[in-house]
């Protein structure tokens, strides 16, 4: 059963970079042996996850509860996460599922039939069982050494789990997740923010440090600890903080990693106490999350989870720098670590203050990949740090970070969700990448046949330089017609003036007709009034279309087939 299904998802086993699939219900039912109780791994607040039984591996299928307060975009968002997410010390997202089935269903007293809407997610299987497992189990040691180690392990790959901003927070009615690790703020108030993530890892670490599952009293739980290790001191300190009552206590991942360094720095003056860092908090300071999409590179410094290429040489003698909000009066900031460092290393000028003009910066709208390549990248970079920068140079690192950090993978990757989620039918997978220097405004859009599917984003907004914007344009359903329609951003020229450019696609319907695709480039408003002579253009063009104008270019192409990818690129001409 489901040859083809088993063939692909052994294949997605064995190469790690390939894309998660769509899965059929019928197929999911029968490697687990139809969700038999033998096949339970675990279950939780969010679901059940059983052992799917490939003929050459095995899968984890989690079968998600509560599926009736779960909307479709929801189901798409935890989709989108899950695969943009790729990193050792995560379980590989491999497929999902979404199903309706007429089920006879018990409601107000009687029994009905009704559409049952069912949800799966498929991830590589764990062989080794859970952390719960060896807190159970007598049989394991309890060697204070690995316990700590698997500690900083966790907080190190911690700062993945950013879903918000550090200051974002939502309030919802619907509370999921496992008793005994919900923050007090969100079992009891519906209020979701990062901290809350917080109070469960010092949970975990309790936990963890304890050597059992039991429900801990961290407020007498350390006066019983009987240890010289300062590793395991300093876990209990960072434990109990985490499990505060009030979210504004805890600290922050960036203040937990830099507590956990100053043990391997082995300098008892700089190690900040319980009491110190309770004191501390009296007085809020901020620190800002490493995330490029949340807070700008500082000059010489690496952002985000790549920030260590450079500067991980350094880290088994010296800490990650932890920087600190805006707090100065105008737009110039002294950038301050939170805790004390000892200044007698090579490697103190690291933690020096710095100055920047810029801090915050928008965050990245998720249907764009790619880090910025703006005046501050370029100061990071031998060749322009400390010199004056123009257009042209930022086109021109652009054009050479194009396939950078996956980034183009990481965009067709979400398109290609975007359709398997909308189905069959013509539609047309579109992707834009900027490489003019500065960042691509929507101004206009058209559709001739079909529609944007907005089932998440639409068109984006604002592409920034360097950076792949992608959407998904449809047919509409029922009709015997394409997807044929037209998308304008805003730029600049090479000599910084305004202007206009015309992305146009058409995947229609019928197979006597074939794929085009069209570009343009005009002065500001120049395609406003102008639809009906693009239309005519557009179907006397071709699968590939280049135009040149203002020192800009654009290249378009479209494949064949029934869902083509329309892939644009727009570059500043520029010198070696």
């Amino acid at each position: 059963m489901g040859d083809q299904e088993h063939e692909d998802l052994e294949r997605i086993l064995i190469e790690k970079n390939a894309n998660a699939i769509p899965l059929s219900y019928t197929f999911l039912k029968y490697i687990t042996n139809n969700f038999s109780h033998e096949r339970e791994i675990g279950r939780g607040g969010f679901g059940i996850v059983y052992k799917g039984v490939l003929r050459n591996g095995n899968v984890a299928v989690k079968k998600l509860s509560r599926t009736d307060d779960i909307s479709e975009k929801q189901f798409e968002d935890e989709l989108f996460c899950l695969i943009r997410v790729k990193h050792k010390n995560i379980v590989r997202f491999l497929g999902y599922c979404s199903n309706i089935s007429r089920e006879v269903v018990h409601h107000n007293g009687r029994d009905i039939l009704a559409d049952v809407q069912q949800r799966f997610l498929c991830f590589e299987y764990i062989p080794n069982k859970s952390l719960k497992h060896y807190l159970e189990d007598e049989s394991y040691g309890r060697e204070l050494e690995t316990r700590y180690n698997l500690i900083e392990g966790i907080c190190h790959d911690f700062g993945l789990s950013r879903r918000f901003g550090e200051q974002s927070r939502i309030i919802t009615k619907n509370i999921y997740g496992t008793l005994g690790y919900l923050a007090p703020e969100y079992l009891n108030y519906g209020k979701l923010s990062f901290k809350s993530d917080i109070y469960s890892l010092g949970i975990i670490m309790g936990k963890i440090l304890r050597g059992n599952n039991d429900i801990l009293d961290f407020q007498n739980w350390h006066k019983s600890q009987v240890t010289d290790s300062p590793q395991v001191k300093r876990c209990i300190e960072i434990a109990q903080l985490c499990v505060n009552a009030d979210e504004h206590k805890r600290p922050t991942i960036d203040e937990i990693i830099a507590m956990l360094n100053e043990i391997h720095m082995s300098r008892s003056n700089s190690v900040p106490s319980l009491e110190k860092m309770e004191g501390q908090k009296t007085q809020p300071q901020h620190v800002a999350p490493i995330e490029r999409s949340s807070v700008e590179h500082m000059p010489g410094t690496k952002a985000g989870p790549e920030w260590n290429r450079e500067s991980a040489r350094a880290s088994s003698s010296q800490p990650p720098p932890v920087r600190a909000n805006k707090e100065a009066q105008d737009a110039t900031t002294t950038q301050k670590s939170w805790f004390q460092r000892d200044e007698s290393g090579p490697s103190h000028q690291s933690f020096a203050p710095r100055q920047t003009e810029r801090v915050v910066a928008k965050e990245t709208a998720p249907n764009c990949f790619g880090e910025v390549v703006d005046d501050y990248k370029l100061n990071e970079l031998v060749r322009y740090a400390g010199k004056a920068k123009t257009q042209e140079d930022r086109a021109r690192q652009a054009w050479c970070a194009v396939n950078e950090d996956d980034k183009k993978g990481k965009a067709l990757r979400y398109v290609d969700v975007l359709k398997a989620l909308y189905g069959n039918g013509q539609s047309t997978l579109c992707l834009v990448y900027n490489a003019t220097g500065d960042t691509l405004y929507h101004v206009a859009h058209h559709d001739w046949y079909g529609y944007i599917n907005d089932s998440k984003e639409g068109y984006p907004a604002e592409i920034g330089n360097s950076q792949w914007g992608v959407f998904h344009h449809v047919h509409r359903q029922g009709e015997p017609s394409g997807s044929m329609g037209a998308v304008v951003y805003r730029g600049k020229k090479k000599d910084g003036q305004d202007q206009d450019y015309l992305l146009a696609w058409s995947t229609p319907w019928g197979i006597w007709y074939r794929n085009k695709a069209y570009c343009e480039i005009g002065g500001v408003d120049y395609f406003k009034r102008r639809w009906d002579e693009i239309y005519v253009k557009l179907e006397n063009a071709d699968y590939s279309s280049r135009t040149k104008s203002g020192g800009c270019e654009i290249e378009a192409l479209i494949d064949k087939g029934d869902s083509p990818k329309f892939t644009a690129t727009l570059k500043t001409e520029h010198g070696p």
